[in-house]
């Protein structure tokens, strides 16, 4: 399959780990996931908090792949990053926006900029799951992490409350109405 014209919603930011790991509160990660049925080129696409973190995107996103960003390039200790980046997600909550040539909008997250819809710090780190892929930015498409279905470790050899590169634990959620 060829690489296409890029629509709204074809890649989505799919979980936030704003709050870190048990491992530290540093160690974020952010996932992106291709929806649509090719190929899709991330080279000339941004994924900025609007502040001290804009992350230029390199590389190609195959249909139904992962990509997988980490601020620490051992974040997420055994599942190797696509990318590591620098600056801070605020645990207070800001917006994340994912852009294409820098001005078409693709996906946010968090689009109130106001308090993270879900995850959750100390003690349990739970990431920031997208519930359902067809529906955009809204506060209740958001859940935690249900600390059950998860895949990575920490630097300590922790698991994660979160499902880096491997579907969300709240993809199995009933869909939003």
């Amino acid at each position: 399959m060829g690489e296409q014209t890029v629509e709204s919603n074809t890649v989505i930011i799919s979980e936030v780990a704003w709050s870190g790991t048990a491992a530290g509160v540093y160690y974020e990660w952010m996932e992106l996931y291709n929806t649509s049925g090719e190929t899709i080129s991330l080279n000339g696409w941004q994924l900025s908090d609007g502040g001290d973190s804009t992350i230029n995107l390199t590389g190609s996103l195959a249909e139904g792949q992962y990509h997988l960003l980490e601020r620490f390039d051992d974040a997420v200790y055994d599942v190797g990053a696509d990318q590591v980046y620098i600056g801070v997600l605020s645990d207070g909550g800001e917006t994340l926006t994912l852009t294409k040539d820098q001005q078409t909008v693709i996906d946010t997250a968090n689009i109130q900029a106001s308090a993270w819809p879900a995850g959750g710090g100390s003690p349990n780190f739970f990431s920031m799951e997208r519930r359902d892929q067809s529906i955009g930015d809204e506060p209740d498409n958001w859940l935690s992490n249900d600390g059950q279905t998860r895949n990575g470790l920490d630097v300590n050899g922790l698991p994660i409350n979160g499902t880096p590169r491997q579907p969300n634990s709240t993809w199995a959620v009933e869909p939003v109405d």
